[in-house]
């Protein structure tokens, strides 16, 4: 029997999953519910949809046809819908960034531990295939020395956003978050330093970083959400090689003692089916967490980093250390 999905939000973001789940493009997972504060807004899309609708986020965790819960909320309302699902012995999928700030992110990994609950974050570059190979080679190449990234999205700024306080630091929180987690796989022992700038103006749409590894290494970020086009991509260089992988052009470069070749990275695809599939497995108990809880709490402490390094003008410690 296919896995029962109940979403909280189904704005913009939560309106792709609901879409990809409604078309049956992730086997094995049915859409049973939805629910969002907008009524008239919730009740229509539901209908469209072919699924129940649920006013409050307890009656649709409570529902029996819901078997896991996808959380697409705002980021400051994340921690509410977690930890009502989490307390109806419900498996979850939360969207990024996990929380707010660091000390929400901790809170909420507290609860969740001393509730017993199996949650999973949904930091979907991971599933993106050149970042995905990317980050596998960096494994087989490393330790790696230096990596950066860089994403430039100008239509961003135009799209609206409930997350008033995310959108302080857009930048940081709505995109680069993305990054900050993919840098963990990279260097897997974290970070112990952010130096970070933000320029005067942008209104939280542009920032750049520098972190510092725990043991050597680092990882530098810029990203910039008004302007023209469009790049995302990455580069890096470890003991036994380098890579330049274009997410834009859909292509990854490793360069070695012997030359450059080009890797088989598979075909473009979207990244929410891939998610779906993987939490899927983890909901019914076939495969491990793909992004546990902590890891999520991890990004959310590089994200906080460089936004206080921004408001000193210098630099500020990443703290990771977990409770």
């Amino acid at each position: 029997m296919a896995l029962g999905i109940g979403i909280v939000g189904v704005g913009l973001h939560g309106s792709r999953y609901a879409s990809h789940i409604a078309r049956g493009e992730v086997a094995g997972v049915r859409l049973a519910a939805v629910a969002r504060r907008d009524r008239l807004l919730g009740e229509q899309r539901a209908r469209e949809l072919g699924c129940r609708f649920h006013g409050s986020i307890e009656g649709l965790v409570h529902d029996g046809s819901v078997d896991a819960v996808l959380v697409v909320t705002p980021a400051g309302a994340h921690a509410q819908a977690v930890l009502a699902a989490t307390r109806a012995r419900k498996p979850v999928l939360v969207e990024k960034p996990l929380a707010h700030s660091l000390d929400e992110a901790r809170e909420l990994l507290r609860e969740v531990r001393s509730q017993g609950g199996r949650v999973m974050v949904a930091q979907t570059l991971r599933w993106e295939p050149v970042y995905r190979k990317g980050a596998e080679l960096a494994q087989a190449l490393g330790p790696v020395r230096h990596a950066q990234a860089f994403f430039l999205k100008g239509d961003f700024a135009q799209r609206i956003s409930s997350d008033t306080r995310t959108d302080y630091h857009r930048a940081v929180y709505a995109c680069g978050i993305h990054q900050l987690d993919w840098a963990g796989l990279v260097f897997p022992g974290g970070f112990v330093r952010a130096h970070a700038h933000e320029s005067p103006g942008e209104d939280g749409l542009s920032f750049g970083a520098l972190l510092e590894a725990r043991g050597g290494g680092t990882f530098s970020i810029a990203v910039r959400l008004k302007g023209e086009g469009t790049r995302d991509g990455f580069s890096l260089i470890a003991e036994r090689g380098a890579l330049l992988g274009d997410r834009t052009e859909h292509s990854l470069l490793r360069v070695g003692t012997s030359g450059a070749s080009r890797e088989e990275i598979g075909p473009r695809e979207p990244t929410l089916p891939l998610v779906l599939a993987s939490f899927r497995d983890f909901a019914l108990g076939r495969s491990e967490n793909a992004v546990p809880l902590e890891e999520g709490v991890r990004a959310v402490a590089r994200a906080e980093a460089c936004v206080r390094a921004i408001a000193v003008g210098g630099s500020a410690a990443v703290e990771e250390d977990l409770p």
